[in-house]
């Protein structure tokens, strides 16, 4: 006899900001009989829970089940069983918006799995099955104008005189890109630029559940994702990708309570010289640098998704079945297709235009539309017309 776990699709999207309201997470439950199968089913029940590891920098490793959700299937119970048969059911469960999100990091890892144990009768004692299936819970930004950015900085350097840099992206977010201008209008003629960088600072925090008082912030963990050497800075405009879901994690959404919890910077710095050292220590080596805070949806929120939903009988991206408890395991999904993470740039790039090709007049009702705009107009805002890429 096998048993099958499957659902609609194999992330679960909430907003931590809508608390009070639940989202309905349906599991099909498919039992095959088989050649030989039990007289009957004694019981079958479904469960969801999670578990979260977390490993201080100070040598506490803490672990928590955070919940253990349980449903059994009464229909089920005491049904006889003939041959050769494939019996589905189906169970309901209510995720509230402010369940914990999936992470995976060398600090922690919190993730969550559905499990169906059918127990039946057998000769001397209960003969007992087990499924069990991962799941991943999402945390989606309070507003879809979220995934678009855009921030223009200008500073002022010793030898560089005026620094402007801006920033934007139609699609920011783990796995994204970003657009980046650098416009250095008057240097002193003896500087010397060695390069351009630009990366993201990630942060995690650690709030331990079983002591109150126990925080601890981790070492910052630098991702750069630009380097540019100096003889290309005039040309002004490059547009990188972000890292991707092996290398960070998503901004938190939620950072009160207890657990994991993730913050992300942008850093621009620039590289220079003033000339040779002098007599009096003039010159020398300096750093120009900017630093503000972003926020990183996960790279399973896409724009494609977000105008038209999948709907599938069976899972759009099966996870490859793996032991998750295994902290040193890689990424487990095979496949990167369904994500931010395994869509080309150029791909990116045409939701970028589809985006700025909306027109201005749109009926209020249509929602993808509303989106589309809203990030239209923060895209363009403070941003010039980029060059193409490449």
């Amino acid at each position: 006899m096998k048993l099958r776990l499957t659902t609609d699709n194999a992330d679960l999207f909430l907003r931590p900001s809508a608390e009070g309201e639940v989202v309905l997470l349906t599991l099909h439950v498919h039992v095959d009989s088989g050649d030989k199968p039990p007289a009957r089913i004694d019981k079958l029940v479904v469960s969801i829970s999670a578990q979260e590891t977390m490993a201080f920098p100070s040598g506490r490793y803490e672990r928590n089940m955070l919940y253990d959700w349980r449903q059994e299937v009464k229909e089920a119970a005491g049904l006889a069983l003939q041959p050769n048969t494939l019996y589905t059911w189906q169970t309901v469960f209510r995720v509230p918006n402010t369940t914990e999100e999936y992470h995976r990091s060398m600090y922690g890892r919190r993730y969550a799995k559905a499990v169906m144990k059918l127990t039946a009768p057998g000769f001397m004692r209960q003969k007992t099955w087990t499924e069990e299936k991962n799941l991943f819970l999402v945390h989606a930004p309070a507003s879809e104008d979220d995934y678009a950015f855009s921030r223009s900085e200008t500073g002022i350097a010793e030898g560089l005189g005026v620094v402007t840099t801006k920033t934007s992206s139609a699609h920011l977010n783990v796995g994204g890109y970003l657009h980046l201008w650098l416009d250095i209008p008057a240097a002193a003629p003896e500087i010397s630029i060695t390069s351009f960088e630009a990366a993201i600072l990630q942060t995690i925090t650690l709030r331990s559940r079983t002591e109150p008082a126990l925080e601890e912030v981790c070492p910052v963990q630098r991702h750069k994702f630009l380097s540019v050497p100096g003889s290309e800075i005039k040309q002004g405009h490059w547009i990188a990708r972000l890292p991707n879901d092996s290398q960070m994690r998503s901004s938190s959404w939620h950072l009160l309570g207890r657990g994991i919890f993730v913050t992300h910077n942008l850093e621009l710095v620039i590289k220079y010289n003033l000339g040779p050292p002098s007599e009096e220590g003039a010159g020398g080596a300096r750093l120009f640098r900017q630093r503000w805070p972003v926020s990183l949806p996960s790279c399973a929120l896409r724009y494609h998704s977000l105008r038209l939903p999948l709907y599938q009988v069976n899972d759009a991206t099966p996870v490859p079945q793996k032991n998750r408890d295994e902290i040193e395991t890689e990424n487990e999904h095979e496949d990167r297709g369904h994500c931010v993470c395994g869509q080309p740039l150029e791909v990116l790039l045409k939701i970028e235009s589809e985006l700025a090709a909306v027109p201005q007049e749109r009926d209020l009702q249509d929602a993808p539309l509303v989106v589309m705009d809203e990030a239209r107009h923060k895209f363009e805002s403070g941003t010039r017309t980029p060059k193409s890429p490449g």
